[in-house]
């Protein structure tokens, strides 16, 4: 028996180790083809914010800027406990507020629904908040009845009533 050389097999391995090659250019040269686009910005919202992106290798990709939680403290996701010395849903907000630069704006004298909520006991379900972001905790305190008003300026938060139960009269 005769053995003789077959050429296709060895001419498709060839193929396949010089198909898995590295490019010329490099990591270096992907680098500086970082793609921006900037944040859209409606009202006091960030309507679609696509971070800017650079190439670290072959296959990754790391994206360049700040998280949308940075930007926006409100968008961090936290996993809270309220001590039990927290007896109101104010010290409950402030203690949310601890650790995210905004404080808690005081309810107006005239304003007797807000002052009302501020001042009403912590309810145990509440006693443990999360995974969940920190304006819908702070939503979550307040019930349906109130919303979050947020001073990015002074870095405030606050408390109004919702437009639905507006005008209700107190009982």
């Amino acid at each position: 028996m005769a053995t003789y050389f077959r050429p296709l097999p060895a001419i498709l391995i060839c193929a396949l180790l010089l198909g898995c090659g590295t490019p010329s250019g490099g990591v270096r040269d992907s680098a500086h083809t970082a793609t921006t686009q900037p944040a859209v910005q409606t009202g006091d919202e960030f309507a679609v914010y696509t971070a800017p992106t650079a190439r670290t290798g072959r296959y990754s990709y790391v994206d360049v800027g700040p998280l949308p939680a940075q930007m926006d403290p409100l968008l961090a996701v936290i996993d809270v406990h309220v001590p039990p010395d927290m007896a109101t849903v104010e010290e409950a907000a402030h203690y949310l507020l601890r650790r995210s630069g905004f404080t808690l704006l005081p309810a107006d004298p005239g304003d007797y629904p807000v002052a009302h909520l501020l001042g009403q006991p912590l309810p145990d379900i509440h006693r443990h908040l999360g995974p969940v972001s920190l304006r819908d905790a702070l939503l979550t305190l307040g019930g349906k009845a109130f919303l979050v008003n947020v001073d990015y300026v002074y870095r405030k938060v606050g408390y109004q009533v919702s437009p639905v139960y507006a005008g209700r009269q107190r009982s």
